[in-house]
């Protein structure tokens, strides 16, 4: 009977062995070495930029935290000692006035929310709050002319109904501008909410600096997208934002959001305003900041205080559209940071064919292909913290397990979305309607 427990025992081990061998071919080797170089590839585009945008919103958002603080205790004429570490670029009297110009298509319902948290902004140089209207509204007027009796700082202009064959965007945005009387002008838009009364102020704090033109800030949509497809859309806002923003960090700025993006007055004359992309209706926010910005006169602010959200009713298709119009105009503006995020992307496929294929070639041995899963669960776990810590910085929703999947297909939806834009392509010419 020990004999025979003995044999038994030997024979399993041998069995083990068979399955789980050390010796491997050199093309396996070199399968699984090409997976890890991948992998690397993968930590270096991804995790670089996601550590730099999670890292700037920290730091930015514990600096807002101590101008609230100042603020309140200013109020109060009680400040303490904590406030005065608060940098001298945040000081009111280093900063410039401002004017805010509102985009607005006929949504007084939006104005109606928006323009109060707008006019009751704390920023102690003072600022201009001008609505341009596109065509005549009479319920714009109503809202606007409301808020007037007690808001002198708060003015409204709108553009011809005869205005064709142009971006009646950027004819309204250039009418706000030069109505403007402050040397810097921050753009939102009628569907734009902010929520934070310091927000204006974390924006011009940059602006204490002469050296800067322009500011790009954040939004964001309001939460409230329950639709199918709401995680896809939510890991497609981060990842778009990750891309522009780090880009934008690392000194290569490249677009803004026209839901909360300011540059200096004098800098949109000296740059000849949209002139150079009339004939598209969209590039507000990215072909005419990719003329003005670069790493020497460009600041990004990144406060949770700062951001601002965007007002839309239908989120999918908001977000469809967005993306379209980006990724036309995208193709004016550098591709550097957008090439790199795809090189990420297309690594972790790679990376994935690698290690199958290791694991297929190397049967009935399965050591290669734990060696494969010791690689993939690795790097997909990594990837799955590191992109719900930043989505959780730029107040999105934070997701954990389908990150892996998202992270995968996000190439293959580019891919998608490039075929549709070039099939849709007319419409993003002014001498095309829109249908």
């Amino acid at each position: 009977m020990v004999l025979t427990l003995k044999y038994s025992m030997v024979c399993n081990i041998a069995d083990i062995s068979l399955f789980f061998d050390f010796y491997i071919s050199d093309i396996v080797i070199g399968l699984l070495v090409g997976a890890v170089l991948c992998a690397a590839v993968v930590a270096v585009v991804y995790l670089r930029r996601l550590v730099r945008v999670s890292r700037t919103v920290r730091m930015h958002t514990a600096l807002a935290d101590l101008v609230a603080e100042q603020g309140i205790a200013s109020d109060a004429d009680a400040a303490d000692s904590e406030a005065e570490i608060v940098s001298e670029d945040c000081r009111d009297d280093s900063l410039p006035m401002a004017s805010i110009v509102v985009y607005s298509y006929d949504e007084a319902a939006n104005l109606r929310e928006l323009l109060p948290q707008l006019l009751g902004q704390k920023y102690a140089p003072g600022f201009e709050v001008i609505v341009v209207n596109e065509g005549e509204s009479a319920q714009t007027t109503d809202v606007v002319d409301s808020l007037r009796l007690v808001h002198d700082n708060l003015y409204l202009t709108y553009t011809p109904d005869s205005a064709r064959n142009l971006s009646r965007k950027k004819l309204a945005l250039t009418l706000g501008i030069k109505a403007a009387q402050h040397p810097v002008v921050v753009h939102v838009t009628g569907g734009t909410l902010v929520p934070d009364c310091y927000w204006l102020h974390h924006i011009m704090r940059h602006y204490a600096d002469p050296t800067i033109s322009v500011v790009l800030g954040y939004a964001l949509p309001v939460d409230g997208d329950r639709s199918f497809g709401f995680r896809r859309r939510a890991f497609d806002n981060a990842a778009t934002a990750v891309a522009w923003l780090s880009s934008a960090l690392g000194g290569n700025p490249y677009r803004g959001t026209a839901y909360n993006v300011s540059y200096r007055r004098q800098t949109f004359f000296d740059n000849k305003g949209f002139s150079r992309s009339l004939n598209l209706r969209q590039g507000d926010d990215d072909i005419f900041i990719s003329e003005i910005a670069n790493g020497m006169n460009t600041a990004v602010e990144l406060s949770q205080q700062s951001f601002t959200r965007i007002n839309c009713a239908n989120q999918p298709a908001h977000h469809a559209e967005s993306l379209r119009s980006h990724r036309f105009t995208g193709q004016f503006v550098s591709r550097r940071s957008r090439a790199m995020m795809a090189l990420g992307g297309w690594s972790l496929w790679l990376m994935l064919g690698l290690c199958v294929a290791a694991s297929v070639l190397s049967l009935p041995n399965l050591f290669p292909a734990a060696v494969g899963a010791t690689i993939l669960i690795s790097v997909f776990v990594i990837l799955s913290v590191m992109w719900r810590r930043t989505m959780r910085a730029l107040c999105l929703r934070p997701l954990l397990l389908t990150v892996p999947w998202l992270a995968l297909t996000l190439p293959l939806r580019n891919v998608w979305r490039r075929m549709c834009g070039i099939r849709n392509r007319k419409r993003n010419y002014t001498w095309t309607r829109n249908k």
